[in-house]
């Protein structure tokens, strides 16, 4: 786990990861956004679309940079990020299901399969996601609930799989 890591390295994995994995994305599609005139909440497939790619980008290069640093749990999580958002973007080529469920389940499950029980009252953070995605008429129940159990299930099996930690974990 992160107990290998100095505090200072800690706290710097994890804005460096934070910065790959949800800033930069949020800004490009924020620029995207306001250059094309398009609703952040994208309700337009194709247009959808066109917006995973640059999150794929940015989680990859996530993996790659803490494989150089060899910060393996950062790794991981960056797999799961990676993994996530391109099985929701494939399911969404012909149906649609929530990222923003998909990726809170699957950080979580992460979260809890890493550190223990004290970290399950964090799927309650769920319920406000789901009720927004719902609220403003973005998903319908059915999509956020396969996006949760998506993410439940790759941050499962991701977290279970012996072979993958034996080439991620340092």
């Amino acid at each position: 786990m992160f107990l290998h890591l100095s505090y200072s390295s800690l706290i710097s994995s994890i804005l460096f990861g934070l910065t790959l994995l949800a800033v930069a994305p949020i800004c490009i599609v924020w620029v995207i956004e306001k250059r094309w005139d398009i609703s952040i909440d994208v309700p337009d497939r194709n247009t959808r679309l066109f917006l995973f790619p640059v999150a794929i980008t940015c989680q990859v290069l996530s993996v790659v940079a803490f494989v150089l640093m060899h910060i393996g749990d950062m790794v991981a999580f960056s797999v799961l990020c990676l993994t996530v958002t391109a099985s929701i973007f494939l399911l969404n080529l012909r149906f649609k299901a929530s990222i923003h469920a998909a990726a809170l389940a699957g950080s979580v499950t992460a979260l809890a399969l890493t550190f223990g029980p004290l970290v399950l009252p964090a799927y309650l953070f769920l319920v406000p996601v789901v009720w927004s995605r719902r609220k403003l008429r973005v998903h319908h129940f059915g999509e956020l609930l396969v996006g949760a159990l998506v993410g439940l299930l790759l941050g499962a099996l991701l977290y279970r799989l012996p072979d993958l930690w034996g080439v991620i974990r340092y």
